[in-house]
């Protein structure tokens, strides 16, 4: 089994090239991140993590930022490990280095 499908389905993603197709993206991910949501709302966003991927490493900061706040807007305690692994995969351009070691 396996093949090039397989393959490119396990590969990471590439970051969009173009700006502007990252800045929409942005602005669509930012969208559920209102403090309407709440915590969970918030930390429900399953392919969050996969879409933030795709944008350019500067941009997937920015994005991680906003989660921040809607998490500290929130006001709602991170009471259980899940809820932290969460939003740790959520955040993950603000706490690690970004691939190849250079900002992009």
């Amino acid at each position: 089994a396996g093949g090039a499908a397989d393959d490119a389905a396990a590969a990471p993603p590439k970051a969009l090239l173009d700006d502007a197709e990252a800045e929409q993206l942005e602005r669509v991910l930012s969208l559920p991140l209102a403090p309407a949501n709440g915590l969970r709302g918030v930390l429900e966003l399953s392919l969050f993590a996969d879409l933030v991927d795709y944008m350019p490493w500067r941009r997937r900061r920015d994005v991680s930022v906003a989660v921040v706040k809607a998490v500290l807007g929130a006001g709602e305690p991170l009471d259980a490990v899940d809820k932290v692994e969460r939003l740790f995969a959520m955040i993950a351009p603000l706490v690690k280095d970004p691939p190849g070691g250079a900002a992009n």
